[in-house]
Parts: C-alpha cells; sequence; structure tokens
C-alpha cells in the first residue's frame, strides 16, 4: 500500500510538471514601457440635474492635453487571449471660462490597470483589443482662477481614489523574437464622482478621455 501511495504521488508530480510546462509552452510574456498623449475632460452633471454622463466631455468644459507614462506586464496565450496590467503616471483635468473667469483644473494619478482581450494576427502584424478597470491615487490637485493657484487635494474637495474603465483597440509589430512595438488608443470612463463634497453640493463630476500610446514590449518568456 506504501508502494502504492508513493507511485501515486510520483504520478500526480509528474502531471503537475507536465501541465505546469504545457502552460509555459502555450503563452508569451513581456514587460511593455510606453507613453501616452491624452485629451482629458470632465463629464460635469448640476446639483438640478442639468448635464450628465458624457463619453467625450461636457459641452461646456474644454479639455486639456496632457501627458502619461507607464510599466506594466503582458501574457499571450496560444488562444490569442492577452491579460496585462499596468502601474503609471498620469494628469487629467479641464478648463472653462464662467462670468469671464478663465478656471483650469490640473491633476496628477497614480495609475493602476488591469484588462484582458483578444488579438488577430496577421503574420508579424497584430490587431487587439482589451477593456478593463482602473484605480487612480489623487496626488496633486489644483484649479487656476485667472492666474491664482489653488490647492483642490489640501483643501480635501477632490475624492482620493478615482475608478473607471478603460477600453484600448491597437495594433503590434514584431519586431524580432524579443521585441514588439505596440499604438493603441485608450479610451478612459470614470465611474466615481471626484467631487469630495457631492452630498452637499449635489454636483457630479467624472474624468474622461481619450488617449494615443506608443509603447515597446520586451519579450521574457
Amino acid at each position: 500500500m506504501k508502494k502504492i501511495f508513493l507511485l501515486d504521488k510520483k504520478m500526480i508530480a509528474l502531471m503537475a510538471f507536465l501541465m505546469m510546462a504545457s502552460i509555459a509552452q502555450a503563452q508569451i510574456s513581456g514587460i511593455s514601457i510606453d507613453a501616452s498623449q491624452q485629451y482629458a475632460n470632465f463629464s460635469y452633471m448640476d446639483s438640478e440635474g442639468i448635464g450628465g454622463k458624457s463619453f467625450l466631455g461636457s459641452e461646456e468644459y474644454t479639455g486639456i492635453f496632457a501627458g502619461g507614462y507607464s510599466l506594466g506586464y503582458r501574457l499571450n496565450t496560444l488562444d490569442n487571449i492577452i491579460i496585462r496590467g499596468s502601474l503609471g503616471m498620469r494628469r487629467a483635468g479641464a478648463s472653462l471660462v464662467f462670468e469671464d473667469i478663465v478656471n483650469t483644473w490640473s491633476f496628477q494619478y497614480a495609475d493602476f490597470r488591469a484588462a484582458a482581450g483578444y488579438e488577430y494576427e496577421l503574420g508579424k502584424l497584430g490587431v487587439y483589443m482589451t477593456a478593463g478597470p482602473y484605480a487612480a491615487l489623487l496626488l496633486r490637485a489644483s484649479q487656476t482662477r485667472n492666474d491664482v493657484d489653488y490647492n483642490l487635494k489640501e483643501n480635501g474637495e477632490i475624492n482620493t481614489w478615482d475608478f473607471g474603465i478603460v477600453v484600448s483597440p491597437g495594433v503590434k509589430y514584431n519586431v524580432s523574437d524579443f521585441i514588439n512595438v505596440y499604438a493603441e488608443a485608450d479610451y478612459l470612463f470614470g465611474l466615481k464622482n471626484i467631487e469630495a463634497n457631492a452630498d452637499a453640493s449635489g454636483q457630479e463630476s467624472y474624468n474622461v478621455g481619450l488617449a494615443i500610446t506608443l509603447g515597446v514590449l520586451f519579450i521574457i518568456e
């Protein structure tokens, strides 16, 4: 009985090893580094319910151009499934002219993202789309009114965390067995009201944005 038990343990260990080996052969993973140029804006609704969630930002606001960058991990299976995650920095904000006063909001976030999607291969070229949630930690927040700056983070007027979704269609090119380059268009839509005193004011503001991202993927498996 003891020999049979030891044999079973060896068989289970062998099967586990073969399974792990097959999984390792069925995927390609890499470290990604990218930079983006973003067009950020606010989706805004006032206390009377005028406005609402707008995919490109409310009409009364003007978007701002801002940069971002990230370091990530990407896994591609042989079934062309993509699993990815990243940690990065990005800016957000918008501007508004009200009663001849120019207001500009500028936020800095640490950005955490996870996503999954599918890639269609065309030789060395791959066309893909991923989607998933993001969580962003507010590092800095300021509002400028006619060249006078106000620290909104210090005043507690902006929520520390922002949550939402990011959809990213893109293309990837295999430069070699070790390096891929990619370009994608990222659409970000916030789902959390960024105004900390929303219960008192009745106002709702959400981050929205479009970005063009260029990156390099270094294959490690």
